[in-house]
């Protein structure tokens, strides 16, 4: 299969993609989704013998006439990433991403470019531990209260480990600030922790984020139960147990790093 000419070439590395809202808004505005991509090629030459070759996606057929020999090739091929470059595309040229995601609205498609940083559960699963060994030290402490902090701390790991932390990144933009959001691990090309063996404690330079931009919605549900209205300041206080108060929020569709 011949790439196609030099100047004509973007190679992008995906790092995340929502797959299910990619699809979802390529039907959308394309009026319907694609399964498979096939590009076909003839050529005519003229031979003196036939034969047949096949091997993976790529099928060969061969047919000897008046000692002309007619190739048909059929390149198919998953279109996922066609897809999604595709999509990207259409919402970039028609104005539909801001780049300013200071002045974007709530809900608006946003493109950032920073240093990214992953986590996941295994991180999560540290802390716990770490909580664990401080409350077991301080325990033993004469201090009253020390004791009263190994206790909370007890507490406090307990409720973590019911808890089920999202895959989540962080991402180091201009001017100082950080845009951050929770992943699918599904939509992850490779898992977290080999990005955490090959980048240790560094970021990953150069990520573009294209996805939503989620600001706070102040007014809370008017109509609560006294058991839900309980429950606000828990959930309240989840948001700024992995994210800063002041970081940028985002849903994101893409993580992505540009090759070409």
């Amino acid at each position: 299969m011949e790439a196609p000419e030099e100047q004509t070439v973007a190679l992008y590395d995906f790092i995340y993609k929502d797959d299910q809202r990619i699809i979802s808004w390529y039907a959308q505005i394309f009026g319907g989704r694609i399964f498979e991509s096939e590009k076909t090629t003839t050529s005519a030459e003229t031979v003196s013998n036939e034969g047949k070759v096949g091997a993976f996606n790529l099928l060969t057929v061969s047919q000897t006439t008046l000692g002309v020999e007619t190739q048909q090739r059929k390149d198919r091929s998953d279109p996922g990433d066609v897809i999604t470059t595709d999509l990207l595309a259409y919402l970039i040229q028609n104005g539909h991403i801001k780049e300013d995601i200071d002045s974007a609205n709530h809900g608006d498609l946003v493109i950032v470019k920073g240093k990214l940083f992953l986590v996941d559960g295994t991180v999560i699963e540290i802390i716990k531990d770490m909580f664990d060994n401080q409350a077991q030290e301080l325990s033993k402490s004469r201090n009253p209260v020390d004791k009263q902090t190994g206790i909370n701390l007890r507490y406090l790991a307990s409720a973590i480990r019911r808890l089920v932390f999202p895959p989540a990144f962080f991402l180091d933009i201009a001017n100082d600030k950080q845009v951050v959001g929770t992943l699918h691990i599904e939509g992850m090309r490779e898992s977290i922790p080999s990005y955490a063996f090959r980048h240790g404690s560094s970021s990953i330079g150069d990520v573009f984020c294209i996805g939503i931009k989620e600001d706070k919605v102040e007014d809370s549900l008017s109509k609560l139960t006294d058991m839900m209205s309980g429950i606000t300041p828990v959930t309240e206080n989840l948001g700024t147990m992995l994210f800063d108060p002041s970081s940028i929020r985002v849903t994101p569709i893409v993580l992505f790093r540009k090759i070409l």
